[in-house]
């Protein structure tokens, strides 16, 4: 079904494209859990391509794809978390916690978009930041080493050195 959708959507195998139909067969692959289906469905909606536009309707989508590892919606869904689209109130620790899981998939918009935030986003040596698992950070164009921390209720910690004055940063 997520198949015959995207020959729809594409016009290929000898079918005339049509999103409308596309967005059918999506629809019925998507009640049946394909993650990709979720995905090229929400991608539909958030852009209004054969079904009417509704944000609201491409983030439940896209949640669904994520929930299941799918990275593309997972770095989508923290677009939607930036902007506070889809219902969502905009909220930068949602959007990264998002990002981060594509970006451990090694999805590129993702990897981007996490170091925006990370570059531009302002955090005071001390502040808590929901991440897990980075190996190394940047924050406002500075880079840092991500260790083990030892103090109770880290697990890691970013190490800067600015002007021989260390700082860190938190991430539970």
């Amino acid at each position: 079904q997520t198949n015959l959708g995207w020959m729809h959507q594409q016009g290929k195998g000898g079918l005339k494209q049509d999103d409308v139909e596309a967005a059918r067969w999506y629809a019925l692959a998507a009640a049946q859990k394909d993650r990709g289906a979720q995905f090229n469905l929400g991608v539909m909606y958030a852009h209004g391509t054969g079904v009417a536009q509704d944000d609201t309707k491409a983030v439940e989508l896209w949640t669904l794809a994520a929930e299941q590892g799918f990275a593309r919606a997972q770095s989508d869904l923290g677009v939607m978390h930036v902007s506070g689209r889809g219902g969502l109130p905009q909220d930068f620790a949602q959007a990264a916690m998002w990002w981060k899981r594509a970006a451990d998939q090694g999805e590129e918009d993702a990897i981007k978009y996490l170091r925006i935030v990370l570059d531009t986003l302002l955090f005071p040596p001390g502040t808590a930041v929901q991440l897990v698992g980075l190996k190394a950070a940047s924050f406002n164009g500075k880079r840092g080493t991500v260790v083990p921390s030892k103090a109770a209720g880290i697990g890691k910690v970013a190490v800067l050195v600015e002007g021989g004055k260390k700082y860190q940063l938190a991430f539970e």
